[in-house]
């Protein structure tokens, strides 16, 4: 579920929304760049050997916002679908549900990052939301095989405004216990359920326009990086059957999911419902 080739891709850097900005603004109007050159267009900072330049270009990666190529030490990037959709209707990734989707994919596999994938689709599942930093430095310590994993950009990340702590999913107490907390369902965000939910079945059981919802549930994961439990879980199932999203069976045990629409189509209607 994990790789422990991208653990250390932040270089300590936290996501900055403000950077992921510009580095979304410069994907629809740039050649091949150095990242000498993309923090001189951008104003994005980096040097000969660190720097937020790069770190943030793999966080938009990781968060579906872009492609990335690279060749000969330059970097190209492109758009993704969403990464299109967000320039045009919420450029400064200011929305709640910008940052829904943001996380959900960090936080998916298979494309997610390894640390954020581990945390929310595996450990959190099985320890409880609850959980001091030691206990999360030793699990991370086994599951990486590594002696130390650096915790402080996953924990800056849903902490601080500037990065993603609006979504109120994180709070650490000076005794350093962690207490995740679900994102709530909202009406207004029911898209952004659909569109990851379909993205996550497209990616991972693409032959199948019926599944259960334990396969739903078990193998996507599609409700782990939400917080959700399987209450939570149908909730937000019966809300976008009532979209035209999906249809379920409750007559069969477990109840099975009939797929009515793509994830192209939820994408589309990401932002129409917010006031």
């Amino acid at each position: 579920m994990t790789a422990k080739g991208n653990l250390n891709f932040h270089l300590t850097f936290a996501p900055e929304r403000e950077y992921l900005s510009r580095l979304l603004s410069l994907a629809g109007r740039m050649p091949p760049m150095t990242k000498e050159q993309i923090s001189q267009e951008t104003g994005i900072p980096t040097g000969k050997s660190s720097g937020k330049v790069e770190p943030h270009i793999q966080y938009a990666v990781f968060m579906g916002l872009v492609r990335h190529q690279v060749q000969d030490g330059t970097h190209a990037l492109e758009r993704t679908e969403f990464g299109q959709m967000v320039f045009e209707l919420d450029p400064h990734l200011m929305e709640p549900v910008t940052l829904l989707v943001c996380h959900h994919n960090i936080s998916s596999p298979p494309q997610g990052a390894a640390l954020w994938q581990f945390v929310f689709t595996k450990l959190l599942p099985a320890l409880g939301p609850a959980i001091d930093q030691d206990t999360l430095m030793r699990a991370a310590s086994v599951e990486f095989q590594t002696p130390k994993v650096n915790l402080t950009p996953l924990k800056t990340c849903y902490t601080t405004q500037k990065s993603f702590g609006d979504l109120g999913l994180l709070k650490v107490s000076a005794s350093k216990q962690w207490a995740f907390q679900p994102i709530p369902y909202r009406s207004e965000h029911r898209y952004a359920y659909a569109y990851t939910l379909l993205k996550a079945w497209e990616r991972m059981l693409p032959e199948r326009p019926e599944i259960t919802v334990d396969e739903l549930a078990d193998y996507t994961h599609w409700h782990r990086p939400l917080l959700w439990d399987k209450r939570d879980l149908m909730n937000g199932l019966e809300s976008l059957e009532d979209l035209g999203i999906l249809s379920l069976n409750k007559q069969l045990a477990p109840v099975t999911i009939i797929k009515r629409r793509i994830s192209a189509f939820a994408l589309s209607k990401l932002y129409s419902c917010l006031i």
